[in-house]
């Protein structure tokens, strides 16, 4: 598929900069990243990929631009599983993203609402502990 075909599908694009394989923190200060600059092993590498949340805890995401083989060709494969599970045909990933989204359910039973609910309140403990 093509990286065209994947922004159609709404996919939304994420930059990255990488040195060497080093990744920065997100909120890294100017003064942290010239630290970097300053070693000339590090290199700059910038690179993007697409990513979908097709619902909560369910994400199709993209090879990453740098990854694209000479014939430009694009994949996604769900996020986060072993082993990846990979579609490079832009009809069979419309197919799976429709059947997602029409089998939604948009009604939550109680044991959801408290799941979710006990899910945001371990959420927010662990952010007051950071």
């Amino acid at each position: 598929m093509t990286e065209k075909e994947i922004q159609d599908l709404g996919f939304t694009k994420f930059n990255e900069t990488e040195f060497d394989g080093f990744v920065p923190e997100p909120f890294a200060t100017p003064e942290e990243l010239g630290e970097l600059n300053m070693d000339d092993s590090l290199v700059p590498n910038d690179y993007y990929y697409y990513a979908l949340e097709l619902t909560h805890g369910l994400d199709l995401i993209s090879n990453s631009s740098d990854e694209v083989n000479d014939k430009n060709e694009w994949y996604v494969e769900f996020f986060d599983t072993y082993p990846p599970i990979r579609i490079a045909d832009i009809e069979e990933v419309k197919v799976l993203i429709n059947v997602i989204t029409k089998n939604k359910t948009t009604q939550l039973t109680d044991v959801d609402t408290d799941l979710l609910v006990s899910k945001v309140l371990e959420d927010d403990d662990l952010n007051e502990n950071i």
